[in-house]
């Protein structure tokens, strides 16, 4: 109303004295019915009608004969000047587009789905690789990470004491903080819960620079052995546990069978710098109480992240040939456990941590929807194009008839702007409501994806480049249709030839980029369906898993085995469960740890130092649920559970591995850890599984019955245990069955998410499949563009020949001779684009060669079905323009002229 009241004072003094309270009485008493009852498009009307309406009557009631109000009436007629030929000029273009309304669609389609996908992809791009971390400076801010030399992926865990090591020597950092990610159980109201948390020392909050939002974080007072029992929570399980209330402060929580006082609550979005790209962060954090002087072994690697503020001057890369040359240290001082060139240490950035793994497939995104933008906006440049020069004749008609060339020029300008406008609005919003999707759809395959947001500039860059497209090629064809003759641009000539030309290139450039992308999308096709196709050693379909942790404080060792065993037992004879059974880590899902063992056969004991096999502890209903054979001898059996530690199990690569070309059965094996730990007889050899995933080998592995491990190992049970049910019920069945048989054992333990291992096998190739879909739907709409390119083309190329077609037809040529000389030029225009585009693939699939199985990047197959595909498209896009060419009538087009 502020701008309209500003408005009305142009208008004479004596109307606004007579009319004007009422007339703006009028407009306000309106404007709000239409703001309580209309959508925004109703309120857009309404103003625009409405200033229209006032613009006219100023200049209706204004006659400037000098005086103070000239200048405002010349102001206000310009005003008027400008708004009537941007809407008769809107007009006119909205009349042409409507002419041909399939085409209109078409191009307005295409157009949408190509920079909403790019809009989209950029939004995501710029999120998780440029938003920066929710803490000051974050650019100061590193992790202290180890590195395995021999190119092993490293788990980033530390030790106590090489963390108090890197603070005691560095140089180059001016604090050091430690972090220990846990889980605890939330005894409230209603059912238990798990919490993600973290162990944390004092100085963590002081390395990141963030104040808590309520109460304060420790101190080196709280962080000490046997402090007080104290807790930050997040500003989520604040508000959760405690309504917001400012008076939680001082109030106590209960974690597990232990109460901490809130001492502050952090401020909303804080994450630590372990837990940029994590989907649940800690929603707590407890003191670490590390002793600097009694830290523990160098080698129990018990933290999960050792983070640091550089030091004024320093940067990542001193600071990385710093803690390398404290490492080198700790390696010299610790021969035993540590091998000379084997480990090191490295300062990174969190957010480069966080994003490593997501980089290459933004990379391969970000390429990807290039192409498409590019493909979109030379299919725009040649249609707009192909349409002024349809109008050549036109513009030849305005321009004899008196019409200036910048009325012409503005006149098609518009056209292109509005299609190219609408196109580029239609797939910003398009864009605005696929991005939960995205999230939802990614959140297990990209970091930090849950807090993008549709970046303004990204999508304010679209539609600048498709606008900037629109009006470079429709103002120079129409400058270039103005400046002709008009007797030379009404026959259609005066550099047609060399614009057909153009026009063809960009279509050859359409389908080579298309090439490009079919490749990449047929590539992973075909790794997707070796993917699914490689046998991973195990059944998945029926088959549900669940996550327990017993907590310490109410469990012993011989609690803990009974607890299981009661729940395998109960589960089984449940209607609907076929079989139950309990296992530390779920393959394809968690990773497997190494254990240095000893073996015994003939001979001297062997240790098996150099490559330790990987460990597994299961109860026997595991390997019947997941339907994994014994291929020689037997499995555990309930003799062998209810005697002492005994017996193992080994894998088929285990088995090949240490005892090749003979049997295992019979031979023994000692885990290493303790002095007195019994020597196990292995009793069975099972078949080998992917535990890694499909694109990986088979590890060996050996297997230890839960009642066992603890005295095999002499560490104590397995707490944390995951349950693997073979069941006919559906999830939420099964669900309430869990519920219902651990609350009769235990009411306060927590239920964890229930997991498919359908679910378990698709997630281990889900960065093939996205990667797939995405590059094929990219593919499909670049093909599409191409197509009606060449279809566009070859229609106004008909079209504007079929005079010269008529006169050929009338001398007698033959139909079909017309007809394949048409497809003829489609198809040269296909032949060329493929070839380009096939070599330009061939140089760039070996940026995808990282995420294939099963077929090379220069697979010759694909490539012919890529080129069998375009040219397909090309006859098929061709065919309709080839015959209306073939059926031209001679009469009809000698009487054109």
């Amino acid at each position: 109303m502020r701008l309209y009241r500003w408005l009305f004072q142009a208008l004479p003094r004596a109307f606004r004295d007579e009319y004007g309270a009422e007339l703006l009485a009028t407009v306000e008493a309106h404007w709000v019915d239409v703001r309580e009852r209309g959508n925004r498009v109703t309120r857009i009307r309404f103003w625009f009608l409405q200033f229209g309406a006032l613009v006219r009557l100023v200049l209706r009631l204004r006659r400037p004969t000098g005086g103070p109000d000239a200048r405002t009436g010349v102001f206000t007629r310009s005003v008027f000047a400008i708004h009537e030929t941007l809407f008769v000029d809107g007009r006119d273009a909205v009349r042409s587009l409507r002419r041909k309304p399939a085409a209109t669609l078409g191009i307005t389609v295409v157009l949408a789905g190509c920079i909403g996908t790019a809009t989209l992809v950029f939004s995501l791009a710029d999120g998780i690789l440029r938003r920066p971390p929710p803490y000051p400076d974050p650019a100061g801010v590193v992790l202290v990470s180890p590195v395995w030399l021999d190119g092993r992926a490293s788990s980033r865990t530390t030790s106590a004491a090489e963390y108090v090591e890197v603070g005691r020597r560095s140089t180059t950092l001016a604090r050091v903080g430690a972090i220990d990610h846990v889980e605890r159980t939330l005894i409230a109201d209603g059912l238990p819960e798990t919490l993600p948390g973290a162990l944390v020392s004092a100085s963590v909050f002081t390395v990141l620079g963030v104040e808590p939002a309520l109460g304060r974080t420790f101190d080196s007072r709280d962080d000490r052995p046997n402090g007080p029992d104290l807790v930050v929570l997040s500003d989520g399980l604040w508000r959760r546990a405690f309504g917001g209330d400012a008076s939680a402060i001082g109030r106590t929580v209960r974690l597990e069978d232990r109460r901490y006082e809130v001492i502050g609550v952090m401020p909303a979005g804080f994450v630590l710098p372990t837990e940029i790209g994590a989907l649940d962060p800690s929603t707590f954090f407890l003191p670490l109480r590390v002793d600097p002087a009694e830290p523990g072994p160098i080698f129990v690697k018990n933290l999960n992240g050792v983070i640091a503020r550089l030091a004024p001057g320093a940067s990542v890369s001193s600071a990385t040939a710093d803690v390398a040359r404290i490492a080198t240290q700790i390696v010299a001082e610790h021969p035993d456990n540590y091998q000379p060139g084997e480990w090191t240490l490295q300062a990174v950035s969190p957010l480069e941590a966080a994003t490593a793994q997501a980089l290459p497939i933004l990379r391969l995104l970000i390429l990807a929807v290039g192409l498409l933008v590019v493909a979109a906006c030379a299919n725009l440049a040649g249609l707009l194009a192909a349409r002024v020069e349809e109008r050549r004749r036109e513009v030849a008609v305005r321009k004899a008839l008196g019409a200036g060339r910048i009325q012409t020029v503005r006149r098609t300008a518009a056209e292109g702007i509005l299609l190219a406008g609408a196109g580029a609005t239609l797939g910003i919003g398009v864009a605005s409501y696929a991005l939960p999707f995205a999230r939802t759809s990614l959140a297990t395959t990209l970091p930090r994806i849950q807090a993008v947001e549709l970046h303004t500039g990204v999508a304010a860059f679209s539609m600048f480049t498709v606008l900037a497209t629109a009006l470079l090629f429709t103002v120079i064809p129409a400058l270039q249709a103005a400046n002709a003759e008009p007797s030379l641009a009404a026959r259609g000539v005066g550099g047609a030839t060399r614009r057909a030309r153009f026009r063809r290139i960009l279509i050859g450039a359409q389908l080579a980029l298309a090439a490009v992308l079919l490749c990449g999308s047929v590539l992973f096709v075909r790794s997707v369906q070796r993917l699914m196709a490689v046998d991973p050693g195990f059944r998945s379909a029926g088959v549900q898993t669940v996550a327990l942790s017993l907590p310490s404080s109410r469990y012993t060792t011989a609690d803990v085995e009974t607890f299981y065993a009661r729940l395998v037992a109960e589960l089984r004879a449940a209607p609907g469960v076929k079989e139950a059974g309990i296992a530390r880590r779920l393959p394809m899902a968690d990773r497997y740890g190494t254990w240095t063992v000893a073996v015994r056969d003939v001979g001297p004991d062997r240790r098996l130092d150099e490559d330790p096999p990987r460990w597994q502890v299961v109860t026997p209903g595991y390997f019947d649920a997941l339907a994994i054979d014994v291929t020689e001898g037997r499995t555990f059996t309930d003799a062998d559970l209810a005697g002492e530690a005994r017996v193992a199990l080994v894998n088929g690569a285990f088995a090949r591995r240490y005892w090749p070309g003979r049997s295992a059965v019979g031979t023994q094996l000692r885990m290493d850890g303790g002095p007195d730990n019994p020597w196990l007889t292995i009793v069975g050899v099972v078949a080998d599984v992917r535990n890694a995933g499909p694109r990986a080998p088979t590890e060996p592995i050996f297997y230890i019955a839960h009642p066992h491990f603890a005295r095999a190992s002499s560490v104590g049970t397995q707490r944390s245990m995951s349950l693997v049910l073979e069941t006919s019920l559906d999830a939420e069945a099964t669900r309430s069955l869990l519920r219902s048989r651990i609350a009769i054992l235990d009411p306060e333990l927590p239920l964890g998410p229930l997991r498919a291992m359908d679910d378990i096998v698709a997630a281990s190739f889900a960065e093939t499949r996205i990667l797939t879909q995405v590059l094929s739907v990219f593919a499909l709409l670049t093909l599409l563009l191409g197509a009606i390119g060449i279809h566009g083309t070859l229609s106004y190329e008909v079209a504007a020949r079929s005079r010269e077609l008529g006169i050929r037809a009338a001398l007698g040529a033959n139909a079909n001779r017309i007809l394949t000389g048409v497809l003829g030029e489609g198809t040269a225009i296909g032949l060329a684009g493929t070839a380009i585009g096939i070599a330009l693939a061939v140089t760039l699939a070996e940026l995808a060669s990282r995420y294939l199985f099963g077929v090379g990047p220069h697979d010759l197959l694909t490539f012919v079905i890529v080129a069998l595909t375009l040219l397909a498209t090309v006859v098929a896009a061709s065919l309709s323009p080839a015959l209306r060419a073939a059926s031209v009538d001679p009469m009809t087009s000698l009487r054109m002229d």
